[in-house]
């Protein structure tokens, strides 16, 4: 990770490192992160934990690039060490009723409270069910989802189903 990072700065590209290698000392001693974890008594909370590692989870180090220059670092890992060594590792997210009412209502210009305070009577389901589960809600009758921004926050997340 050190050796692709000095490319990567030599290019001007900047990353923040997040999770759990955040607070390693090793991490910040090699200038991947810029969080020094005896500032702030955080000696390997997450990155040497053993309660992680009894349930196999490895530290690792996770890394975020400005969007617009992604591809420049991954140009430069596989040209570094070669496509028959390197692989990228792609993850995605699936939307329920609630974080998908959620995520909409955020679009939408809602508070965080005021989401929170609407998302916690919406029963646990998918987001095609939406309207549905809110019809049979006991605990849903009296609140607001029939007025905007709500009802478009609604028929939008149902959209975005799975």
């Amino acid at each position: 990770m050190w050796d692709l990072l000095q490319d990567v700065k030599a290019a001007g590209i900047d990353w923040i490192c997040r999770g759990s290698a955040a607070d390693s000392l090793t991490i910040y001693c090699l200038g991947i992160s810029n969080f020094c974890p005896v500032r702030f008594e955080m000696y390997f909370k997450r990155f040497l934990n053993l309660e992680r590692m009894k349930l196999n989870k490895l530290p690792d180090i996770d890394l975020d690039f400005p969007w617009d220059r992604r591809d420049d670092v991954v140009e430069m890992l596989f040209k570094k060490y070669g496509k028959e060594h390197a692989a990228i590792v792609g993850g995605f997210s699936t939307f329920q009723a609630r974080s998908a009412l959620a995520e909409v209502a955020k679009v939408l210009g809602v508070s965080d409270r005021d989401i929170r305070r609407v998302t916690e009577h919406l029963p646990h389901t998918g987001a095609g069910e939406i309207a549905e589960a809110l019809q049979h809600g006991i605990e849903s009758r009296d609140a607001v989802f029939h007025e905007e921004p709500y009802a478009s926050a609604i028929r939008l997340a149902r959209i975005l189903d799975g």
